[in-house]
């Protein structure tokens, strides 16, 4: 019985680790997605081709790490796609 209370202890340890570890992809994912967000709208206020360009090339690059950061984070945990799901702007 011992042993059943040890593996059950262990369980809701990695359950409580993985949660958390979803939560903080989670928030990662929101920043990430605002600060792309603010990126966009400040290219498309702005009147200036050069401006534009660079600013969609920092979107791009962002969109590009978070991708990266996303599919780390997926790779080791299937359940990590239900976290990721919600930010339509990192897609």
């Amino acid at each position: 019985m011992a042993y059943l209370n040890e593996v059950s202890s262990s369980a809701r340890a990695f359950s409580e680790e993985h949660l958390l570890l979803c939560e903080f992809t989670h928030r990662i994912n929101n920043e990430f997605a605002s600060a792309i967000s603010a990126i966009s709208v400040a290219a498309a206020r702005s009147a200036s081709a050069e401006v534009k360009a660079v600013l969609a090339a920092v979107a791009d690059r962002l969109h590009n790490v978070a991708g990266q950061l996303r599919a780390d984070f997926v790779a080791e945990s299937p359940l990590m796609l239900a976290a990721n799901r919600d930010s339509p702007a990192l897609r």
